[in-house]
């Protein structure tokens, strides 16, 4: 079973983009999603 990661976070987040730079060089797949733009979300 394959499972997708999701990464929440505003596009103000440090931590956030580090994160998702060490997932692309790792090739781990993630969708990312923009809490500022989908409140919903947060």
């Amino acid at each position: 079973m394959r499972r997708e990661l999701t990464v929440y976070s505003p596009p103000w987040c440090g931590y956030c983009h580090r994160l998702m730079k060490q997932l692309d060089r790792a090739g781990i797949a993630y969708t990312a999603v923009d809490i500022e733009r989908d409140p919903d979300a947060a």
